[in-house]
């Protein structure tokens, strides 16, 4: 089942209407679209929801109505939702992959150590004091993405901000905190 947006429940009663007709008649097949690209319902589930999300925001600016070709341009947006979420999935898995390799390249063992979980507890802990020492700005954005793993529109929603808004926090914050980790490094 498809949940609409919160911000459903901001719009004046015409345009929750309009919503509520494309979703009555559009929501099924993009759905369907969604699915066919991720092969997952629950992910095609969010995919729609974020559509949905896109599709208020052109009625709240008056750029949408319903019409016969309206349907198309829904399932486009829902179609380009798909093709970014796969796309970062890939980026990602990408990075991991390089990480792992890394380290077989270098020969160390993975097994956990006492001395290597010690470590790791204790550059957790001196991470989250340099998160809690910048801008309000970046510091909750980075927590829910880094600690809570939050994807930026959970986090968009939550903190009820543009999502691009969002994704700029956790770069900008991401960056002033490589800078401190790098200096402290150099001491």
């Amino acid at each position: 089942m498809i949940l609409l947006p919160l911000i459903f429940y901001t719009l004046s009663d015409e345009q929750r209407s309009l919503i509520e007709q494309i979703y009555r008649r559009d929501a099924t097949i993009m759905l369907q679209v969604a699915k066919k690209f991720l092969n997952d319902q629950s992910l095609a589930e969010d995919m729609v929801q974020q559509a949905f999300q896109k599709i208020i925001e052109q009625i709240e600016k008056n750029f949408c109505d319903l019409c016969n070709k309206s349907t198309g341009y829904f399932v486009i947006i829902v179609k380009n939702l798909c093709i970014d979420y796969k796309r970062r999935a890939d980026r990602e898995l990408s990075c991991d992959e390089m990480s792992y390799e890394s380290e077989q390249l270098q020969g160390e063992p993975i097994a956990e150590t006492p001395e290597r979980i010690a470590i790791s507890n204790e550059s957790y802990e001196r991470l989250l004091a340099i998160i809690d020492e910048l801008d309000e700005a970046y510091k909750l954005p980075l927590k829910l993405k880094l600690i809570h793993k939050l994807t930026t529109a959970q986090i968009a929603e939550l903190l009820e901000r543009p999502e691009a808004t969002v994704n700029s926090q956790i770069y900008r914050g991401r960056r002033i905190l490589i800078e401190k980790i790098g200096k402290e490094m150099e001491l």
